[in-house]
């Protein structure tokens, strides 16, 4: 009989993906199916009658079953995907990526492991109860990762990525980070829809709330991730467990908001110098220093502010005040970006030119009470941005008392404002918080307790206790109860706030573990 090859990295051609096997699921009346419903009618069908010299079995992989240099060759490419994935999705994604780096599809060989392992010798080990061991399996992966050299990882939907749902998909990503050092190159891919969506709710929106961004790229965790069986899990999660389960859902996590961080940037050369760049340069820059890239967030907020300052008021009918508004946004995250590489001075200079753009447009333009509101609750962030930059980030250290009567008095200015226009406003409960801090350095241990109270209550009625920014409050409030001798109560806040910093892995740890050692000092 007819004779399957044995070539452990034949793989199929993006150009075969895309027609014959695209086809052949059509054909099956499998069209817009998973990889899950095509195994049986399509992928095991082709094989069926092919002796598996591998083996020694009638019963082939998809992948023996064909021939061609077009078709099938040694495979360039593997891909880490789920079989929840749609069959058009998976092609589509990569068909989008051979176009996007250049890639001839006929040459360009993508290992699958539904079509390239010989799914009758897999059925026919489990029916017998003969499985291949882990540690071996393990092995055999490493082994192909390094021998093909570039792994895709398909993430989608971004919203939700069902891969990051399932632990073989987190370890294979996992792998190829840790076998960078062996020439394994990782990259991260998606439908062109669902990337479109993502750059959309990036640069689009008004809102600077990217929550839904951060969450989906953060939602990694290998101990709740789903397997097929449950040795799997527990042997995927020994391995994991050597190499430490938080410091591998953080390296994956970082590696999947690093390529955010990219693409993010790409997206913004392809804009013309319009309303939409500013708008969008405002938001990849907050992006970027949210994810901790503080240089590129400097760049990209400094680019934005010059396009701004180049386009006539004609070229942007929003109006002067929608445009005042985003350049001061960025003026603020610029400031802020300054702030948290350390350069105070350059932090406040930012927020100044913030403030004297908003003054200027308060003063000048005839303007409606929305935009009134828009402009002055942006001063009051860049207020509340220019006081931090006086203060510092460390509790114990005072600066000049002049310098920290100006920041309270900005402080003020910016609370004041939010009580107008958006009392019960989390910027409010930060604004307050900020006070706590400022009069807890000045030695005003009451006003101090008061206003991270008031922080407290806002917190608590947003249903955030358990977030970052109640986590700084925490922090701050601990350390003011340091400075005031209460160490047992400092003791306990410092706790709550390490805990929530933990749960978001958030860089503070380290921050609120250096002020519990305080204690033992106090």
């Amino acid at each position: 009989g007819v004779q399957a090859p044995v070539d452990a990295t034949r793989a199929l051609s993006v150009h075969y993906l895309s027609t014959k096997f695209l086809q052949e699921v059509a054909d099956a009346g499998m069209a817009g199916g998973t990889v899950r419903d095509v195994v049986a009618p399509v992928i095991k069908a082709k094989g069926r009658d092919l002796w598996c010299r591998q083996y020694e079995m009638v019963g082939s992989s998809y992948v023996d079953a064909v021939e061609g240099v077009d078709n099938v060759g040694p495979a360039t490419h593997m891909m880490s995907y789920t079989w929840n994935y749609k069959v058009d999705v998976i092609v589509e994604t990569v068909e989008t990526y051979c176009a996007q780096v250049g890639c001839d599809p006929k040459r360009t060989y993508v290992w699958l492991c539904c079509v390239c392992v010989n799914q009758w010798y897999v059925d026919a080990s489990r029916d017998k109860g003969d499985c291949i061991s882990f540690n071996d399996l393990s092995q055999i992966f490493e082994d192909r990762i390094v021998s093909v050299g570039r792994v895709l990882a398909l993430v989608a939907p971004w919203k939700s990525p069902a891969n990051l749902k399932r632990i073989w998909c987190i370890f294979e990503i996992h792998k190829a980070i840790a076998l960078k050092e062996r020439g394994v190159q990782l990259e991260i891919v998606m439908p062109a829809s669902e990337k479109a969506d993502l750059m959309r709710e990036i640069c689009e929106p008004e809102s600077r709330d990217l929550t839904k961004i951060w969450e989906a790229l953060s939602d990694v965790d290998v101990a709740k991730a789903e397997a097929w069986s449950s040795s799997d899990k527990e042997c995927i999660l020994a391995q994991c467990e050597t190499f430490g389960i938080d410091r591998l859902n953080a390296q994956v996590r970082a590696h999947l908001k690093d390529w955010c961080c990219r693409e993010s940037m790409h997206t913004l050369q392809t804009l013309e110098s319009s309303v939409q760049s500013v708008v969008a340069h405002q938001r990849v820059g907050y992006m970027l220093s949210l994810f901790n890239r503080l240089d590129d967030a400097v760049t990209v907020l400094t680019a934005g502010i010059a396009i701004s300052g180049a386009l006539e008021p004609g070229e942007h009918s929003s109006g002067s005040s929608q445009m005042a508004k985003e350049t001061a946004g960025m003026w603020h995250e610029l400031g802020w970006a300054r702030h948290r590489k350390g350069e105070y001075a350059l932090a406040q200079d930012a927020c100044q030119n913030g403030l004297a753009l908003v003054d200027e447009r308060l003063r000048t333009c005839a303007l409606s009470s929305d935009d009134v509101v828009a402009l002055r609750k942006e001063k009051a962030c860049l207020l509340r941005a220019f006081a931090r930059a006086i203060v510092g980030d460390d509790p114990f250290i005072q600066p000049p008392p002049d310098r920290i009567d100006e920041a309270l008095e900005k402080y003020e200015q910016a609370r004041d404002i939010f009580c107008e226009f958006d009392k019960g406003s989390v910027e409010l409960g930060k604004i307050y918080n900020n006070l706590g801090l400022c009069f807890g350095i000045k030695g005003d241990f009451d006003s101090a307790q008061n206003a991270f109270d008031a922080a407290e209550v806002i917190y608590k009625e947003k249903g955030i206790l358990h977030h970052p920014p109640n986590m700084t409050r925490l922090y701050n409030l601990g350390c003011m109860l340091v400075k005031r001798g209460d160490v047992e109560v400092a003791a306990a806040k410092l706790s709550e706030a390490w805990d929530i910093a933990h749960a978001f892995n958030n860089s503070m740890t380290t921050v609120i573990e250096d002020a519990q050692k305080r204690l033992h000092t106090a």
